[in-house]
């Protein structure tokens, strides 16, 4: 994947928030999360293109849903969000996402990359 990258720069190809998304879900389904995690700092620092809310709260799930092995990796994505973005910014990263469950009162699904939420996801 790394030549397709290269590849896609030697072309001048944008790099878009889709794409990377596109990268962290395959990384995911490959069981690589932390591949995944060194891909967004990479291309955030390289590019300056930020992940999709949607995939960064998918990533710290998948870390986190590995149990204690994904202890570390959790913590390095939660690391990332902050380098990434502002506190005021998180705060603002509030998104509608289709693999969150409803709640009881039938209200919409939601999630949010918060210091509130990252420090309540961490602390399971």
């Amino acid at each position: 994947m790394d030549d397709l990258l290269q590849d896609m720069t030697n072309k001048g190809v944008a790099m878009e928030p889709s794409i990377l998304h596109a990268i962290i879900r395959g990384r995911v389904r490959e069981s690589d999360v932390s591949s995944a995690i060194d891909a967004v700092q990479d291309l955030h620092n390289q590019h300056g293109v930020s992940p999709l809310p949607r995939a960064l709260h998918a990533l710290l799930q998948a870390c986190l849903r590995r149990g204690d092995s994904g202890v570390f990796e959790a913590q390095r994505v939660a690391a990332v969000v902050r380098q990434i973005y502002s506190v005021e910014q998180r705060e603002a990263l509030y998104f509608v996402g289709a693999d969150l469950r409803v709640s009881s009162d039938n209200a919409l699904p939601a999630a949010h990359l918060s210091e509130t939420s990252l420090e309540r996801m961490l602390s399971v």
